[in-house]
């Protein structure tokens, strides 16, 4: 009896939770632009400082269940593997984590540590994702920025409009 009561109990607390339109995964930079944003929550479960797109693949394989409420996924990545293009499995793995999402990629930083210039070029290899207008742009990217700002009120546009 007392299963039942906590299976119901899961069930409705569930499903009166507010759903998770839209989040922001991958490397230290992506908590910047969530604390920018209105609408995009920082997906912890697939976030990690110094993390590049093979470590990013793997850490979703690991901790992330399909998750059929996130609509938007905003994805900060490149700058720790020097913009080189690693993984080739990336795309379906987070269709498996978020199957109903769009996949929007955030363009990261350069000119500092061994990040020296930008390479647009790489987002190019991300099949099925849109390349958002603004970048993170020269410089560390270790503090509140304004491209940040700007970065999070395109994703909030984005969000707003669907």
């Amino acid at each position: 009896m007392q299963k039942r009561i906590i299976i119901l109990i899961l069930f409705f607390s569930s499903a009166i939770l507010p759903a998770q339109k839209a989040v922001i995964i991958g490397d230290s930079q992506s908590s910047w632009v969530a604390k920018n944003s209105k609408t995009a929550q920082l997906d912890s479960g697939a976030c990690k400082s110094g993390i590049g797109l093979s470590g990013l693949n793997k850490l979703i394989i690991r901790n992330k269940k399909p998750n059929k409420q996130v609509l938007y996924v905003f994805i900060s990545i490149g700058v720790n593997d020097n913009y080189n293009y690693t993984e080739v499995l990336f795309y379906q793995t987070l269709r498996r984590a978020y199957p109903y999402a769009q996949y929007f990629l955030i363009g990261g930083s350069w000119g500092w540590g061994n990040t020296k210039k930008y390479r647009p070029d790489y987002y190019k290899n991300f099949r099925g994702m849109t390349l958002l207008k603004y970048a993170i742009g020269k410089g560390d990217p270790h503090k509140d920025r304004l491209e940040y700002q700007q970065i999070a009120s395109e994703i909030d546009s984005i969000v707003a409009l669907n």
